[in-house]
């Protein structure tokens, strides 16, 4: 009996760091997803409207950077250099903004966003160039669509982290504290130790990253295209 997915597709061993840092990011992302919005109406006091217009900055970041950021990943060794600046990008703006939420007003949202929205915007062309290399010829729509499984289940995981680390400062949860008459000092280190965690998210996933970046530099005849 045929398997439901051709494990042959995961002979090359080098497609495991782009799975891995797919799932890390998409769990970060995912995290941003579910806080920001609450942070901005319960810490910053804007009404929904006017939060959602900030997360604009993160959005035309992101499509201005892709396409400049897939023309750039043309070789691996390019492609590996990028994912790994884009992770310590997005990983340095989660812990910077992890220490600027007690500061009233939104540069420091704008700043942030504008960061990660350029880390995605570099990463996620340079880590798709990276997986699609790995794939055969005749393979591509499945590796695609197993790498779109791993990414959605990265965003499911995120989700699930970020609730419940916030919910270990905040037993309310996120939905239940606009409610709940929580002081915002408590609310706000909720936020805090969560951003924190998406960082070193991000951080995980450039370590093994970063090796694999300075092996593939020692072996430069192996990687022309």
């Amino acid at each position: 009996m045929a398997s439901l997915v051709d494990l042959r597709m995961f002979e090359d061993k080098r497609v495991y760091g782009a799975f891995f840092v797919g799932v890390l990011t998409f769990a970060a992302m995912s995290g941003n997803a579910i806080l920001l919005p609450f942070y901005l109406e319960m810490i910053q006091g804007m009404t929904p409207q006017i939060a959602g217009s900030i997360f604009l900055v993160y959005s035309l970041t992101r499509v201005v950077t892709s396409p400049f950021a897939g023309r750039m990943a043309e070789s691996v060794p390019r492609a590996r250099f990028q994912v790994c600046a884009a992770l310590l990008m997005g990983m340095g703006a989660f812990i910077f903004f992890g220490f600027m939420l007690q500061i009233p007003g939104n540069r420091y949202v704008i700043i942030f966003l504008l960061l990660w929205g350029l880390s995605v915007g570099l990463l996620l062309p340079s880590n798709n160039h990276l997986i699609m290399r790995h794939a055969h010829e005749n393979k591509q729509g499945a590796f695609s669509s197993l790498y779109n499984v791993f990414n959605n289940l990265g965003w499911a995981i995120g989700a699930c982290l970020s609730e419940s680390i916030f919910s270990h400062y905040v037993s309310y949860g996120i939905r239940g504290v606009a409610h709940s008459g929580v002081s915002p000092k408590l609310v706000i280190e909720g936020f805090h130790y969560t951003y924190i965690f998406l960082g070193v998210l991000l951080l995980v996933a450039f370590i093994p990253s970063a090796i694999l970046l300075r092996w593939i530099r020692s072996h430069p005849g192996l990687f022309r295209g």
